[in-house]
């Protein structure tokens, strides 16, 4: 039979792994401000408050953004969102295969399942690199030492109210200092541009704007901890 502490140890190790999982699995699905938002055909959307919006051909969409809602027991959605008002968009089949931005063509969201009456479309329409870029910093850090502290310790005898010595006690302790450090680091940036359409069942573009994510990214080489 299994002690306490290896009941406990083997939780903890379970516990850990699901969570290890369930990070490596994690989907790209972040929210997302729209740009170059664009009204092409008149249409209507239903809010989750049960209440229409309309939209009118050319007119202005200020800053609309899109999220989205995960739930295994009542489905995935994206939510997008204007004039303080959700529209959600029921998503078909997995979420887990979207990695980046770019993957969020392969979400599912037609126009007879979307509960709106239409289809949601991505495409990656430009997507440019830059050329590395050398940086240089400093930034803070901590040096560790270890440290020997002793004391004196003694008893108490209370019938002759005097004190005698038991002998030294010592113990090994860390203390944090603080540092600085040199940074070299290669930046690169990713500029993604992902057109998203909203198409009625004539495969119309009813509306349209733009997702565009940056990712910086490269290689950093960091030096020792030095004291100030």
């Amino acid at each position: 039979m299994k002690t306490p502490v290896l009941i406990a140890i083997s939780l903890i190790a379970l516990l850990f792994s699901q969570f290890a999982n369930a990070m490596a699995k994690r989907p790209y699905i972040d929210s997302e401000i729209l740009n170059n938002a664009e009204v092409e055909q008149s249409f209507q959307l239903t809010a989750k408050d049960g209440s229409r919006v309309s939209y009118q051909k050319h007119q202005d969409v200020l800053a609309p953004t899109i999220s989205f809602s995960l739930d295994k027991k009542k489905g995935n959605f994206l939510i997008f969102k204007d004039r303080n008002k959700e529209m959600a968009f029921k998503i078909l089949g997995s979420v887990e295969n979207i990695k980046e931005v770019t993957d969020l063509n392969k979400l599912q969201i037609l126009q007879n399942s979307s509960g709106q009456g239409l289809a949601i479309k991505f495409r990656t329409i430009d997507r440019n690199h830059s050329m590395g870029e050398e940086k240089q910093y400093t930034e803070s850090c901590s040096i560790e030492k270890t440290a020997r502290r002793c004391r004196d310790e003694y008893d108490y005898d209370r019938e002759t109210n005097k004190r005698h010595y038991r002998g030294e006690v010592c113990e090994t302790i860390t203390i944090s200092e603080p540092g600085i450090r040199d940074v070299r680091k290669t930046e690169f940036t990713t500029v993604t541009n992902v057109l998203m359409e909203f198409v009625d069942n004539s495969m119309r573009s009813v509306f349209s704007a733009h997702i565009t994510d940056y990712n910086v990214w490269g290689p950093e080489t960091k030096g020792l901890c030095m004291s100030r």
